[in-house]
């Protein structure tokens, strides 16, 4: 399955096929054997390219030693020689000086948890006191329903 983002939009979502746009969830769990790719247009303004944030409301996915069984895996270029794989603890992950990226989640056929709903955006980077959050792009969207904790984990990827 691959979704493709429009570089129009200025906030998304990226959701497993058992959890519904606004979080709620269809059916209890996400599919087994199943490869989805998101690959998502990065928007670029005059000062040259936004950042890509990404916000997690829920990250349940099967853990596993070093991401093997079930994971989510950021790529940013073909290229990419050491691609991240997350399957523990997920909050943000930011991704800055980029065109496009590619978001994959694999799950193998053993067990599936309650997956992945998250809200992404666009800000400029650098940001500026002036800049409102998810401001980057053709719109000006903001994020809604996020929290984050102070415990929170962010992954930037440059």
């Amino acid at each position: 399955i691959i979704e493709t983002t429009s570089q129009e939009l200025s906030l998304g979502f990226l959701r497993t096929d058992n959890i519904g746009v606004w979080g709620n969830y269809i059916s209890q769990t996400y599919p087994l054997n199943q490869d989805k790719l998101w690959q998502i247009a990065i928007p670029q303004t005059e000062q040259g390219s936004c950042r890509f944030v990404i916000y997690f409301n829920e990250f349940n996915i099967e853990r596993s030693s070093n991401c093997e069984k079930d994971y989510l895996s950021v790529q940013t270029t073909k290229s990419q020689s050491d691609v991240p794989k997350y399957c523990n603890t997920l909050s943000r992950i930011e991704v800055r000086n980029r065109k496009k990226l590619q978001l994959w989640m694999h799950s193998d056929n053993t067990v599936s948890s309650k997956g992945i709903h998250a809200v992404y955006c666009f800000s400029h980077w650098p940001a500026t006191s002036n800049d409102l959050p998810c401001s980057c792009g053709s719109g000006s969207a903001r994020k809604r329903s996020i929290s984050e904790s102070s415990e929170a984990r962010a992954h930037q990827i440059h």
